[in-house]
């Protein structure tokens, strides 16, 4: 059960993380920036499988 609910959290974490992958990151600010979304996605969908 949980190999299901963490296939399902990585699905989703990846579409997430290609949906920011797919805007032109022009500078290293917009980068930087992409991390911290990154990490904010991570944090959100751990807390929603929680």
């Amino acid at each position: 059960m949980s190999d299901q609910i963490d296939d399902e959290i990585l699905k989703k974490l990846i579409k997430k993380i290609l949906d920011l992958e797919n805007k032109n990151l022009s500078n290293r600010f917009e980068k930087e920036e992409m991390v911290d979304k990154i990490i904010n996605i991570i944090s959100e969908v751990v807390k929603d499988a929680n």
